[in-house]
């Protein structure tokens, strides 16, 4: 039974050409003794027969057309106004720089240097956080390994703490699920009713 659905797997193989010549001649050689696979190959033949004509022909550029007729994603847009707040939003920072340091008796930096230091500023943010991530995690990763090292209780205990906290996350998502349903029932019983 099992070897007769992977000559059926087999003849849909063929129907789409994905067939080798080694499984060609493994399926014509069960064709020539099992009538249902002749019949099954046939009625794909038809389905491939009425499939071509009944597809339509495209005309040529349709493709571009309908990908000229979609709208911009949103970060695709090259509108200026779609950058108006990020703009302004830079130059009010730089501006707010720039007031903090000349009020503040220092002597008036040029824009680029102040907008120097803000990026320089980022970048040492996002190594240190970098940084403070990388060593979180791995001081976790050894933690946790040496305390499962350790024992077939501390093993078990962390086993049925991820098993509870799997199965409070289900019933979570069963509940919601339930509330969500309660929500539907009810909006189809207020629409039912006669206004």
């Amino acid at each position: 039974m099992e070897r007769h659905r992977d000559y059926q797997d087999l003849l849909q193989m063929q129907a789409d050409g994905e067939l080798s010549r080694l499984e060609a001649q493994r399926l014509d050689r069960h064709l020539a003794c099992c009538a249902g696979c002749r019949e099954e190959r046939r009625e794909l033949a038809r389905l491939d027969e009425l499939l071509t004509a009944a597809s339509l022909r495209v005309r040529p550029g349709f493709r571009d057309e309908v990908i000229a007729a979609l709208p911009n994603a949103a970060w695709e847009s090259r509108h200026p106004a779609s950058w108006a707040a990020g703009v302004a939003l830079v130059l009010l920072l730089g501006g707010g720089a720039f007031a903090l340091t000349s009020g503040a008796g220092v002597a008036a930096w040029p824009l680029a240097e102040i907008s120097v230091a803000v990026i320089d500023l980022f970048r040492s943010s996002l190594l240190a956080g970098a940084g403070l991530l990388d060593a979180s995690w791995r001081g976790l990763g050894l933690a946790l390994g040496r305390l499962l090292d350790g024992s077939l209780v501390n093993l078990v205990a962390f086993g049925v703490f991820v098993l509870g906290v799997d199965a409070l996350f289900l019933r979570l998502l069963l509940k919601t699920r339930r509330r969500v349903r309660e929500a539907a029932a009810g909006r189809d019983a207020d629409g039912a009713k006669p206004g």
